[in-house]
């Protein structure tokens, strides 16, 4: 049986939960791009893009339910979703995405990964391209636009953009230079 979490796991309220969840996954895409600048650091790039659409699709979830499954499948997150956020065209390039999480140990996506075709390229395990960073971190911020115009999630992200520092139930400070 599959483990699930509730809102309550995380934060007093449902809407304080999703909040920090979007906070997460946008603060999580921008440092994937900046990480994505150096090509030594492209796998903890990759692995925070991950983490990024997977917290969205959370967040998502949990607008919707109370809970959803403790998986970090991004498919499988979407393909719970009520309303598919991603089009059919790019399924197939979220599931390149989803492999990603195996970076986090860089170990176990030789293991885990198979072959995959994408646009008429063939993706080894384990292979990664600032290229494909660069079109998920559009893909993105694409969806972010998207839920920025639904009435669930407008008022949160615009507060998100009003108050980048208080962070979960933390407050980020900045020494002045």
């Amino acid at each position: 049986m599959i483990k699930m979490f509730k809102f309550s796991d995380f934060a007093e309220t449902k809407e304080e939960a999703i909040q920090f969840f979007l906070h997460w996954a946008h603060d999580f895409m921008k440092a994937s791009d900046f990480l994505n600048q150096n090509t030594l650091l492209l796998d903890e790039s990759a692995y925070l893009c991950h983490r990024a659409f997977e917290l969205v699709f959370k967040a998502i979830l949990l607008s919707q339910n109370d809970e959803y499954d403790a998986v970090h499948d991004l498919t499988k997150l979407h393909g719970a979703l009520q309303e598919k956020i991603i089009s059919d065209a790019d399924i197939s390039f979220l599931k390149i995405i989803d492999r990603f999480y195996f970076l986090r140990y860089p170990l176990e996506v030789l293991e885990k990964s198979e072959i995959l075709e994408y646009n008429d390229l063939t993706y080894a395990p384990g292979e990664i391209g600032a290229d494909d960073l660069e079109k998920a971190n559009k893909l993105f911020f694409s969806l972010w636009n998207e839920l920025q115009r639904k009435a669930e999630f407008k008022n949160i992200i615009e507060h998100i953009q009003k108050n980048p520092y208080p962070k979960g139930k933390r407050v980020l400070m900045e020494k002045p230079r």
